[in-house]
């Protein structure tokens, strides 16, 4: 599978944010496979990311692999964010170093 254009974004700075979320808050579901095994693509494989910059990364706080099966050789993910953690992360006042609770 060609990992190049992930090795690219990773080389601009940009954060899987689902891969981020498993590591930080444990939630492996964030990172699950977003297409699954077929005998033309593989094995399951993380193939679509939603990336941000490090800078933005605290805003995220759940990301979603939905089974799109019956539509698509692909899974769907969806990133859910804090509208307020953004404003204080913009604003100057967000503490990115403070629990994410």
């Amino acid at each position: 599978m060609d990992q190049v254009p992930h090795a690219v974004l990773r080389s601009a700075g940009v954060v899987d944010i689902g891969s981020h979320l498993a590591q930080t808050t444990g939630d492996t579901g964030a990172a699950a496979p977003t297409m699954l095994a077929y005998p033309t693509h593989g094995p399951d494989a993380r193939v679509d990311w939603l990336v941000a910059c490090h800078h933005l990364l605290p805003v995220f706080h759940h990301v979603e692999v939905i089974d799109a099966q019956n539509i698509s050789d692909q899974n769907i993910v969806l990133a859910r964010t804090s509208r307020g953690r953004l404003k204080a992360l913009l604003s100057g006042a967000f503490d990115s170093t403070a629990s994410a609770a």
